[in-house]
């Protein structure tokens, strides 16, 4: 690949990051790491991850610490609720565990690793420190889950990392938006993949199917976002299973995997 210096922004869920209860996925975090290093090296493509998994890794931890404690016969851990608060709390403590990850992953393969993590209000002022910390490394990007007050804050973009990782595309200017699902892509009522959406009738094909239990939307509103992407014929996003071998690579390189999707919003809603 040539240097182009192009941007991709890529973003994966809570339920690929953090798996079964067992903690944040390092061996998967460590293969996208390396992916995306190859990219800057070789190709001179640098990249946003937009990161979910800080409620499920704080759960995890808080269930790990419990456990040890009633082993031990140690003081007891308080109970969790599925207060707003408490999720807030469990944010605090697995926000660094999951980017102590990133940062372990992405620094072996000798990047350089920054974080924001964001609010509505920060995203007028993030483009020029965003676009300046790329030029030396790779920054992970997450919704600010500690400091989102619900009582103020109805629609707010940065509590949802599908629309996160859009406004982050559209901000650095980014052509690609690959969003990392725990499906292998776009799935139809019988659970097949899509290979491409480009139409209406597409569109009406897609399938409905549970939301994991720290997710904060269905498939339907990750095709919303991917499509309100498409500003201009240049702009693709794509929606693809994580675990794909060199998924990443792979979409940029032009191979056909997970969904594509070159349907513009245009008025039409899931």
């Amino acid at each position: 690949m040539e240097r182009t210096g192009e941007i991709i922004v890529v973003k994966i869920g809570t339920s690929e990051i953090v798996r079964n209860g067992n903690g944040i996925d390092q061996v998967l975090i460590g293969n996208l790491a390396r992916q995306i290093a190859y990219l800057r090296n070789k190709a001179g493509i640098q990249t946003v991850i937009v990161s979910s998994g800080a409620i499920a890794s704080g759960r995890d931890i808080f269930n790990e610490v419990r456990d040890i404690r009633a082993i031990l016969h140690d003081n007891p851990m308080p109970p969790l609720t599925d207060e707003v608060v408490d999720r807030q709390v469990l944010a605090m403590f697995g926000q660094p565990e999951l980017m102590e990850s990133w940062r372990l992953s992405l620094t072996g393969e000798r990047i350089l690793t920054g974080e924001a993590l964001l609010k509505d209000e920060d995203l007028a002022n993030f483009r020029h420190p965003l676009l300046r910390a790329l030029m030396f490394g790779t920054v992970v990007v997450n919704g600010s889950d500690a400091t989102y007050d619900p009582a103020t804050e109805q629609e707010i973009i940065s509590k949802d990392n599908d629309s996160l990782a859009r406004e982050i595309a559209r901000i650095t200017g980014a052509n690609k938006l690959i969003m990392l699902t725990e499906a292998q892509g776009v799935l139809d009522q019988k659970k097949r993949v899509i290979s491409e959406i480009t139409c209406l009738e597409d569109l009406q094909r897609i399938g409905r199917f549970p939301v994991t239990q720290d997710g904060t939307g269905d498939i339907h509103s990750k095709v919303l976002e991917a499509r309100r992407h498409i500003t201009n014929a240049n702009k693709v996003a794509y929606i693809v299973g994580a675990r794909k071998g060199n998924v990443i690579l792979r979409v940029v390189g032009g191979e056909r995997v997970g969904t594509k999707i070159t349907l513009p919003l245009q008025g039409y809603l899931l």
